[in-house]
């Protein structure tokens, strides 16, 4: 039974507190007794609900929230509360918690199914259970997290009183399919209520990268020339899916900001890699408005509840469209904030075969037959192409076989670029029904959209109809001139790169290197979070440790072109190296002629390189 907008009961009322926001459910799948809608949340004492969820980070926001805004007593159970010792199970057992938030690997735990869900004292006490964000059950749940997929057992414990309740705001039609088969709904007894996910203060921009993807001066516009106080940067998440470019974005930022206030730290990583400490004390800062910018992963995506974020930068295309969406949520979460959400995305995003689309909804069934490329990460597959990460072919990240560059200039390849020339949306008329096996869930048809990208977004996750958007505040289709806030710095013509001489790296260049930098992170920056190699990195060592003796500064510079930290450590770097005492290069070896040649160069007695410059000895990396 689906629930439509004039029903009463898709009102979001129904599901507990009235100071729950709109936009916190998304689309609500629950299984509910004689098709009645239960009230979720538990209301007296002894009543236990278990809410299952991805990300320790969340748990311990979630459990703050149901406190301090519901009344509600809760507890976390995951790693870094102890995990399932005996005392917590009993206090779930005994109800002494209303909520118990708990991650799906813990709740499949054979301790935790024998030790609470085979009691019969729990089963009378559990009143319902949720899988908060849902879709990982279907994004997640055939790759890395595999208990995700094996969720739906646990009505093997539950009474069948007890509903499932399956919450996400990121419910396509084949995630909403695929969550009906993994959590044993009965298809023919089940409510399904649809809210939609549409956030009309949030406006939408999407454009390709125009300078060298790892100068990163594409980002620029986070942090505008000529600023007079920390609040001319606007508060942001900058989402990048590799830490190692999040690294690099970070040192970006912040070399554009002006001496006065870099130690202020107004640009700061957040990724899982970093101290649970670290992650704790950053997004306190971040939320207090100390922290301006953050470049983060998902650890800063999902359930984040930040009410005056202003901007969100997805740098590189997402995975798949729910990624995006998910991410460009968090922007603006406060009533009556506005704010911009912006995908920066790589030239040749706009080349992909994007899948079929069609006119019509009712062809959707029909074309979604058609023979699709295998599963895997991309590369040139059948009509659908490859799935990549969405673990189904055509779903991930992959895709088929690319359309030229002709096709990709009138989707909007140029638009957004330097100079504003190309900024009209293309009259190429785009349909606006994706086809369920679309690659990315659609992902590419929304990056080479002609048409409205919010209609778009509605049509593939089923939004009601709403009052609409006003175009200057919807996206870069509607209202070219959004593209005036994310605008790209004039392009710089690349300087041509020298051929660099360089043999086999010298062991005791390279420890000495690793040494300095050491030595730069404890006393130039004493109180940094960033480990020592986040300063010159073990490629850059290596790459120095082979060019041998190193005579001037100029010598240097062209080495290390790119190098972020130059104009700040690199006279140190170079009367480091000057210091050493590095062997000239020897001519390469050809063969045996080449072999004697240099052998008749060097006399018995030359002078054999000291294998340790400063003699020192190799000690164990150290970040902190």
């Amino acid at each position: 039974m689906t629930l439509g907008s004039q029903t009463d009961k898709g009102n979001p009322a129904n599901f507990g507190s009235p100071g729950l926001e709109r936009y916190s459910h998304g689309s609500v799948i629950c299984v509910v007794p004689q098709r009645r809608l239960t009230h979720l949340l538990p209301s007296s004492k002894g009543k236990v609900t278990i809410v299952v969820s991805p990300l320790i980070s969340l748990h311990d926001e979630q459990v703050e929230t149901f406190e301090s805004e519901f009344g509600l007593c809760a507890t976390a159970i995951n790693s870094a509360h102890s995990g399932c010792t005996k005392e917590v199970m009993s206090g779930v057992v005994s109800g002494a918690w209303q909520i118990v938030m708990i991650s799906p690997e813990m709740l499949l735990s054979r301790r935790f199914i024998d030790c609470v869900l085979r009691k019969p004292e729990f089963g009378s006490r559990c009143l319902s259970v949720f899988i908060d964000e849902a879709h990982c059950v279907s994004h997640w749940g055939a790759s890395f997290r595999k208990k995700y997929g094996t969720l739906g057992i646990v009505r093997a414990f539950l009474l069948r009183a007890v509903p499932i309740v399956a919450v996400s705001a990121m419910l396509t039609q084949h995630v909403h399919d695929d969550l009906l088969n993994k959590l044993q709904f009965d298809e023919n007894n089940y409510l399904f209520v649809n809210i939609g996910n549409d956030r009309p203060a949030v406006s939408q921009v999407i454009r390709a990268i125009e300078h060298p993807m790892n100068t990163y001066r594409d980002l620029n516009f986070l942090v505008p020339e000529g600023i007079k106080t920390p609040t001319d940067i606007k508060k942001a998440f900058v989402y990048s899916d590799d830490t190692q470019d999040g690294g690099w974005i970070t040192d970006h930022l912040n070399d554009r900001v002006p001496e006065t206030f870099v130690k202020l730290g107004l640009v700061r990583p957040y990724n899982a890699t970093l101290s649970k400490k670290y992650r704790c004390e950053v997004m306190r800062v971040f939320k207090a408005g100390i922290v301006h910018i953050l470049v983060c992963t998902d650890a800063a995506g999902m359930g984040c509840n930040i009410p005056d974020v202003d901007v969100i930068v997805q740098w590189k295309a997402p995975a798949n469209l729910s990624s995006w969406v998910q991410r460009a949520g968090r922007a603006a979460r406060a009533a009556g904030r506005t704010g911009m959400a912006v995908m920066l995305v790589e030239k040749s995003a706009f080349e992909v075969n994007q899948g079929p689309i069609v006119e019509d909804s009712n062809l959707v069934e029909a074309v979604s037959s058609m023979p699709q490329g295998r599963g895997g990460r991309g590369g040139h597959g059948g009509h659908g192409g490859r799935g990549g990460r969405g673990g189904c072919g055509g779903r991930g990240r992959g895709h088929g076989a690319k359309h030229g560059s002709g096709y990709a200039v009138s989707h909007g390849q140029k638009r957004g670029t330097y100079g504003g020339a190309h900024d009209q949306p293309p009259v190429v008329n785009t349909p606006q029904h994706v086809a369920n096996d679309a690659p990315g869930e659609g992902l590419y048809a929304l990056i080479q959209a002609t048409t409205c990208r919010r209609k778009i977004l509605s049509t593939v996750f089923r939004n009601p109809p709403s009052a609409g958007v006003p175009p200057h505040e919807c996206c870069d289709i509607c209202h070219p001139s959004l593209f005036g806030r994310t605008r790209p710095s004039k392009p710089v013509a690349a300087a041509r790169m020298q051929s660099i001489k360089k043999g086999e790296p010298v062991e005791a260049v390279r420890l000495a290197l690793y040494q300095w930098r050491r030595t730069v992170k404890k006393t130039r920056y004493p109180a940094a979070m960033f480990a020592p190699h986040a300063i010159l990195d073990d490629k850059a060592c290596d790459l120095l440790a082979s060019i041998g003796p190193v005579e001037t500064r100029q010598q240097l510079e062209p080495v290390l072109l790119g190098w972020a930290r130059w104009e700040e450590l690199g006279d140190d770097l170079f009367h480091t190296m000057n210091k050493l005492v590095i062997p000239s290069l020897a001519p390469k070896k050809r063969g045996t002629a080449a072999k004697k040649h240099l052998a008749a160069e060097l006399p018995i007695d030359a002078p054999i390189v000291q294998l340790n410059c400063w003699n020192i000895e190799r000690p164990a990396r150290s970040y902190f």
